[in-house]
């Protein structure tokens, strides 16, 4: 009896541990997604607008368009890999916790009860 009661309170333990790891990985991912949502993303897109403009001009080379061109497409693969971040610590948390988190767009998550 007494092995299981060092069971039960090991696993419990582990399991306190998992959910605030997880937890501490879902709100590093929103705050990431957030970041590159509103100003990432949005500042790479300008530059190659920007750069696309001086190409017009002559005031640059191909190359560096195309390395504009590069970082604005790497922004939005990495938002991407953000919102993927979100969902997987999302569901991490759900099998830990047996309960899913309200979606509440744009809050910062609410911990389990």
């Amino acid at each position: 009896l007494e092995a299981m009661r060092r069971d039960l309170a090991d696993g419990e333990a582990k399991t306190a541990f998992q959910v605030q790891r997880t937890w501490q990985e879902l709100d590093q991912a929103i705050r990431e997604e957030r970041l590159y949502r509103n100003s990432i993303v949005s500042l790479t897109r300008t530059s190659l607008e920007v750069s696309t403009q001086e190409y017009a001009s002559g005031d640059i080379s191909f190359a560096e368009v195309i390395d504009s061109h590069t970082l604005w497409l790497k922004s939005q693969l990495e938002l991407a890999v953000k919102i993927r971040d979100i969902g997987r610590s999302r569901a991490d948390l759900l099998r830990w916790t047996g309960r899913r988190l309200e979606d509440r767009s744009g809050s910062e998550p609410t911990p389990p009860a």
